[in-house]
């Protein structure tokens, strides 16, 4: 296993070794560090110093000031937090394999800007000035859009790709990636929306738990897991009958919680909704929140084209927007992060 930085320049992607050497080739196991364009993204100052619900609160903060915010994160390097809008049409254009497989993603402005407090820089398509360890302003421009906004003397730094590798080379080797990391974190609590839905999901969880004991104790391991399956479908046909459901357990969430919720979205029809959507996915769902409309939603999946296929689906099935938060790639599988607002 070896890290690889590959770096967005035009409509390619170039890779480099430790030793900064252009390669031609990765391989399946490398680590790659990915540098997009500075024009990928636009950040924003904000008010927020708070470190608790981080990015629900930054994305309020992204909705009093942008029409459009599904693709919102934001940067531990600075304080306040500085959030970013993301262009997916630009994104999608690049080769998926290697997106997917990023460990680490960022920009040059965040390479410069992790050792500058005060300082104006033109990048790929873009200029923003920096005082104080702020961000004072972000805009698409050049040189002369920089110099018609500053107030005062800085330093111009503008982008070099060599500049930028090498001293991103010299953060991963510090081991200081996480402050300019373009991801957004995991900030949102674990907890189901009422204890209807959480006594009915401990019920059920002891309830497993005893079958597979119980299989455990006097069974080998295979004689106890084809135990626990038979024992499973025998108490989802006594609670739902002879018909057949590709994933009856969300089926169960849904219909406990159908009669008496008011909102027109529970936990329950969350869980309702995934089972209908993945059907058909080599998809596995790891964690589910949902908290004061927020939901996020973690799994893995096979690749990145089914995972926009599924969140269509999901979308689609709910009537509501989710966005992809983030992602990474481990043990041939793409683990994926979904959020979004599903209130009213």
């Amino acid at each position: 296993m070896s890290k690889v930085f590959a770096i967005v320049d035009g409509s390619d992607i170039e890779f480099y070794d430790v030793t900064l050497e252009k390669i031609d080739n990765i391989e399946e196991t490398d680590d790659i560090y990915l540098i997009l364009p500075d024009n990928y993204f636009y950040f924003f100052q904000t008010e927020i110093t708070s470190k608790r619900k981080t990015l629900q609160t930054i994305r309020a903060y992204a909705k009093t000031l942008f029409f459009n915010v599904d693709f919102v994160g934001y940067v531990r390097q600075f304080t306040p937090f500085v959030g970013y809008l993301l262009d997916k049409e630009k994104i999608e254009q690049l080769d998926e394999s290697v997106v997917e497989r990023a460990v680490f993603v960022t920009t040059p402005f965040l390479v410069y800007a992790q050792e500058k407090r005060d300082f104006g820089y033109v990048g790929q398509d873009v200029c923003a000035l920096v005082v104080d360890g702020m961000q004072k302003f972000y805009a698409f421009g050049d040189e002369s859009t920089l110099v018609e906004r500053l107030t005062k003397d800085v330093e111009i730094v503008k982008f070099d790709k060599k500049v930028v590798l090498e001293r991103l080379a010299k953060t991963v080797k510090n081991g200081n990636v996480k402050r300019i990391a373009l991801d957004i974190g995991n900030e949102a609590g674990i907890g189901f929306e009422n204890w209807k839905i959480y006594r009915f999901v401990a019920i059920f969880v002891v309830c497993l738990a005893f079958v597979v004991g119980e299989g455990l104790r006097y069974a080998s391991y295979s004689k106890d897991v084809k135990s626990a399956q038979k024992k499973l479908e025998a108490l989802y046909k006594k609670a739902l009958g002879n018909n057949q459901y590709a994933d009856p357990y969300g089926v169960l969430l849904y219909k406990a919680d159908y009669s008496s919720q008011s909102n027109p979205f529970s936990l329950s029809k969350v869980l309702y909704y995934l089972s209908k959507a993945k059907d058909g996915y080599d998809l596995k769902i790891d964690f589910v929140s949902y908290s004061n409309g927020a939901l996020k939603i973690k799994g893995s999946i096979d690749n990145y084209k089914n995972l926009l296929s599924f969140l269509d689906r999901l979308n689609n099935a709910m009537g509501r927007k989710l966005v992809v938060q983030n992602t990474s790639s481990k043990g041939g599988k793409l683990t994926f992060v979904l959020v979004g607002s599903i209130n009213g």
